[in-house]
């Protein structure tokens, strides 16, 4: 009787089987941590959009420079963010300000983070008397 050792085929063709599920399980992860980081990055850059306002808006001199403080913001959003368009409201005491990117057209109604998304926020009012 011969008594051969080593690997027979089916076993080689499992190991590569399992070898690539392993593999491919991977890339998914990778994947995945591209896309969160992307997100990410969207968040950071619509935070500073929404800081940015916020500081322009508390020295703002007029209610008549509002307008181009908007149109300037808008003009930013659309250039460091994925189609990035912004919103200013009046309210009584303050601004309800929201920025938004991507492809999500709906209504900002709730803080939205991935890589299309929105953020909303409440600025008070400027202290000193607006004209």
């Amino acid at each position: 009787m011969n008594h051969y050792s080593g690997f027979t085929f089916l076993e080689i063709l499992v190991s590569l089987f399992l070898l690539s599920i392993a593999l491919f399980g991977l890339d998914v992860i990778h994947l995945r941590t591209l896309r969160d980081t992307q997100s990410a990055w969207y968040f950071s850059l619509a935070t500073l959009q929404l800081n940015n306002l916020s500081e322009q808006l508390h020295a703002m001199h007029s209610e008549s420079e509002l307008a181009a403080i908007i149109q300037e913001w808008n003009m930013q959003n659309q250039n460091v963010l994925p189609k990035g368009r912004g919103s200013v409201v009046k309210n009584s005491a303050t601004y309800q300000v929201t920025i938004a990117w991507g492809n999500d057209s709906a209504p900002c109604t709730h803080n939205h983070i991935d890589i299309s998304g929105c953020l909303r926020e409440d600025i008070p009012l400027a202290v000193h008397s607006l004209n």
